[in-house]
C-alpha cells in the first residue's frame, strides 16, 4: 500500500464532523447552564445579597440594610464560548525495499563431446558445464506510525446585548437608589446642622 493511499484512509471528514458536533452540543449546554444561573443571581429569595443602608427615621440617621439580589447589586453571569479548535493528524510512514543479487563460479568446467555418423556424415556436440554458486535475497521494510492531537480553547464572553441591556438597568436602578439615599442623609445633615447653628447663635 502507498503512502499516498495511506493518508487517504485517515478519516478527515468524519473527525471534523464529531468534533464540530460535539462543540455544538457542548455550547448549548454551556448556554443554557449560564441562563440558569443568571436566573438564579437575578432572584433576591434564592440568592439575597444585603448592602448597607443609612436611612433618616424622626430626624435620627438609622443604618439599615436593604435586601437585593446579586444582579441587583452588580454581580454578572459568567458566559463562556469555544474560540479555537485545532485538529492535528501526524503520519510517520517509512518503506524500504533493497535486493541483492551475487553470482560466483564454482567448481570445475566439463566439457562433454559426442560423434554420430549418419550416410558417411559426422557431426560432433560439444557441452560444455560451469557450476554457479547464485544467491538471491530480497528485503522488505515498512513502519506505519501515527498520533493525533485536538485542542480546544474556551474563554470567558460577556451576555448578549439584550441580558446585557438589561443587566445595566437593574445596575443604574440600584445606583440611582443609592445615591438618592445619599442626597437625602445629606440633606438631614445639612438641616441638622443649621438647627445647631441657630441654638448656638440664640445662647
Amino acid at each position: 500500500m502507498g503512502i499516498g493511499q495511506e493518508l487517504l484512509n485517515v478519516p478527515f471528514p468524519q473527525m471534523v464532523y464529531q468534533l464540530a458536533s460535539a462543540i455544538a452540543r457542548s455550547q448549548s449546554l454551556l448556554d443554557r447552564e449560564s441562563i440558569e444561573i443568571l436566573k438564579v443571581m437575578g432572584n433576591k429569595e434564592l440568592a439575597p445579597v444585603f448592602l448597607p443602608a443609612i436611612k433618616i427615621e424622626g430626624g435620627e440617621v438609622v443604618e439599615d440594610e436593604i435586601e437585593t439580589s446579586m444582579v441587583g447589586a452588580g454581580f454578572q453571569p459568567t458566559f463562556y464560548q469555544f474560540a479555537e479548535t485545532i485538529i492535528e493528524v501526524k503520519m510517520a510512514i517509512t518503506m524500504s525495499r533493497e535486493t541483492e543479487y551475487a553470482s560466483e563460479t564454482k567448481g570445475e568446467v566439463k566439457t562433454t563431446s559426442t560423434t554420430s555418423k549418419w550416410w558417411n556424415l559426422s557431426r560432433k556436440t560439444v557441452v560444455t558445464t560451469t557450476p554457479i554458486d547464485a544467491s538471491y535475497s530480497s528485503k522488505y521494510n515498512y513502519t506505519q506510525e501515527g498520533s493525533s492531537l485536538i485542542r480546544t480553547r474556551l474563554v470567558p464572553v460577556p451576555p448578549n446585548s439584550i441580558i446585557q441591556r438589561q443587566l445595566d438597568m437593574r445596575s443604574q436602578a440600584m445606583q440611582l437608589m443609592f445615591e438618592l439615599d445619599m442626597k437625602k442623609l445629606e440633606l438631614a445633615l445639612e438641616e441638622k446642622k443649621q438647627a445647631l447653628m441657630k441654638e448656638i447663635d440664640e445662647l
